[in-house]
């Protein structure tokens, strides 16, 4: 190239470290922010979870108001019972029976497969035949 060509700004590029490093953090920000799909890793393709039914039924579920079952006063045996134990019967407990009727002092619990049968004065006539007992002392 001529001298002429160089003193008047010719055509000859020279590259400069700092111009090159500026091109290249210029073209990955303007990818991310206008979000060019081949240089992006958030890619607009959606992959579905590998349980994604499960996963939407839970959601769903959330929405059921929470409470027992419907035939939780007719059950018979609890769900968490394991069949064999003993029935208990827990004696001279203050027993809470609601914010309007206070405590109820002295009294006994029997429990029996997991589920309270009875709560009061527990007679010998209202015990099965195989039950384990514990002496509350007057605790909660």
């Amino acid at each position: 190239m001529s001298k002429l060509a160089e003193q008047v700004g010719g055509l000859r590029v020279r590259q400069n470290p700092k111009t090159t490093l500026l091109l290249v953090v210029s073209f990955f920000i303007t990818t991310t922010f206008f979000g060019i799909p081949l240089l992006s890793k958030h890619s607009k393709l959606h992959h579905r979870p590998l349980h994604a039914d499960e996963i939407l039924s839970k959601c769903k579920a959330l929405h059921i108001k929470p409470g027992p079952p419907k035939d939780f006063a007719s059950r018979t045996v609890s769900d968490r019972y394991v069949p064999g134990t003993n029935a208990t019967l827990i004696r001279n407990a203050t027993i809470w029976i609601g914010a309007s009727e206070g405590t109820y002092e002295g009294g006994d619990i029997l429990l029996d497969k997991g589920i309270i049968v009875k709560v009061g004065h527990i007679s010998k006539a209202d015990l099965p035949s195989k039950y384990n007992v514990i002496n509350a002392n007057g605790a909660w």
